[in-house]
């Protein structure tokens, strides 16, 4: 069993793409240090706020960054395979349509998000 992975391009890629879920857990932490920062108060929250200004933290988030964005258009380009048979007015509904509408989806939710955080 040693290397199976490496056996097959598809098992190296679906292990790629589960692993960026590593980097986005660790995001999720790094949410959570903030809010624990902001809840011990002023001082805590402003060395939070300095950390993210430091080179070491732009690193971080460019490189979660990329995760999240290779993560999103991998899942999507799978959700056709992963989808039942789908059919619209009697005729199934292709692949590129079911990617195209999980891009858009992806969009307007980011767009609502954005519009409301502003």
């Amino acid at each position: 069993m040693s290397g199976w992975y490496r056996r097959n391009p598809r098992f190296m890629a679906y292990l790629l793409r589960e692993g960026t879920a590593v980097f986005l857990a660790l995001y999720a932490v790094f949410l959570l240090w903030g809010l624990t920062a902001l809840s011990a108060g002023v001082e805590s929250y402003a060395r939070w706020l300095a950390f993210l200004a430091s080179p070491v933290s732009v690193l971080l988030h460019l490189l979660i960054l990329a995760a999240a964005v290779y993560h999103g258009v991998t899942w999507f380009q799978v959700a056709p395979k992963a989808t039942p048979p789908l059919s619209l007015g009697g005729k199934p509904v292709s692949d590129r349509m079911i990617v195209g509408g999980g891009y858009a989806a992806g969009v307007v939710v980011t767009l609502v998000i954005l519009l409301v955080a502003w």
